[in-house]
């Protein structure tokens, strides 16, 4: 059909004026769809949508090589992207290089020390925000961790390692005055 509508902002054009009205989100800082779960705000409903599909656990994109499946098929295209093994975004500081380029923008912030996700309710600040998002299910209280042996929760996944330890009967400390090993 014939695109008579046009956005005055990116000049991208659309058959119907409500894919436009749509598309002038993409142009807006207004996020009116938030995540119940996790609290993240999207402009669109779609995407919204979409992102409660990694908290639903629907993983209905998979790896034709290792098996890993993702919710989102733009996820799946960077993890194929990491078994081609090609890495073309090298680090002008170190030159440790990346496959993809938003990896290696997240190793800068180890260079420059910028952090720039910050936690709303406590202050904290992290590097990556990923990093934000593990560090605000401990202000939310959601324990997705779950040990199998006992069923004990944990919020963090580095808790539920630590927790199986003692499961397993892994005593990897010792004591520098008595020689005793503990979890």
């Amino acid at each position: 059909g014939v695109k008579n509508h046009k956005c005055i902002i990116c000049d991208k054009a659309f058959t119907e004026s409500g894919n436009l009205q749509t598309h002038m989100k993409v142009h807006s800082a207004v996020k009116e769809h938030q995540c119940s779960i996790c609290g993240k705000e999207f402009r669109q409903r779609v995407n919204a949508e979409r992102h409660m599909k990694i908290h639903a656990g629907i993983n209905d994109h998979k790896c034709s090589i290792c098996g890993k499946a993702f919710s989102q098929m733009r996820h799946l295209n960077l993890h194929l992207k990491r078994h081609s093994g090609k890495k073309d975004h090298k680090c002008s500081v170190c030159q440790k290089a990346f496959t993809c380029s938003g990896d290696l923008t997240k190793h800068m912030k180890i260079h420059t020390g910028v952090k720039d996700h910050e936690c709303e309710i406590c202050g904290k600040q992290f590097k990556d925000k990923s990093h934000l998002n593990k560090h605000f299910k401990i202000h939310l209280g959601v324990k997705d961790h779950e040990c199998e042996i006992c069923g004990k929760r944990f919020i963090q996944k580095s808790n539920l390692k630590l927790h199986m330890k003692i499961h397993l009967g892994v005593e990897d400390h010792e004591c520098e005055i008595c020689g005793k090993r503990f979890v």
